[in-house]
């Protein structure tokens, strides 16, 4: 796919098609952006640098939370952008870097997810579980744990039922 124009006809429709574009318009802030704000997992085609841009990823991530996995390291760590996509998917948090995991804040700004719905991370040491989905109460009882046990490591997962 060719022509700035068309492509960003194009990704506006579908920010997916950025993976057909050329080298150089996935590396164009202005046809990024547009992708990523119909489709913030786009990202996984933009170019490094752009996946190093913070406007780039926080519009990317409060599209789809999971759009973090494509970040820079250095996004990955930045407090605003994982809120921004632990508050939009609270399974993001997978995504976070290890500080962020072990962050009481960040980690209730993904369980808040589950009270709307979303997958919510197990949390080693707060929520324990496998798979599966917390839900309802089942926040609270992670909250619950944050306060009893501090703040968490993390690993992917899901905490569940009378797990969590």
């Amino acid at each position: 796919m060719s022509g700035k124009r068309n492509v960003l006809a194009a990704v506006r429709n579908n920010g997916y098609v950025l993976e057909f574009a050329s080298k150089a318009l996935r590396a164009d802030p202005e046809v990024v952006l547009t992708a990523v704000k119909e489709n913030g997992r786009a990202l996984h085609h933009a170019s490094l640098a752009l996946r190093a841009d913070r406007e780039v990823v926080l519009a990317a991530v409060k599209q789809s939370g999971d759009a973090l996995e494509n970040a820079s390291e250095a996004l990955q760590a930045d407090r605003e952008v994982v809120l921004a996509a632990v508050k939009q998917d609270g399974y993001a948090l997978q995504f976070a870097s290890e500080a962020l995991r072990a962050d009481a804040e960040v980690v209730l700004a993904a369980v808040g997810g589950a009270e709307r719905g979303c997958t919510v991370p197990r949390v080693e040491g707060a929520a324990g579980g496998q798979g599966g989905c917390a839900r309802g109460g089942e926040a609270e009882r992670v909250r619950t744990a944050l306060r009893v046990e501090g703040a968490a490591g993390g690993q992917g997962g899901c905490a569940r039922g009378g797990e969590a």
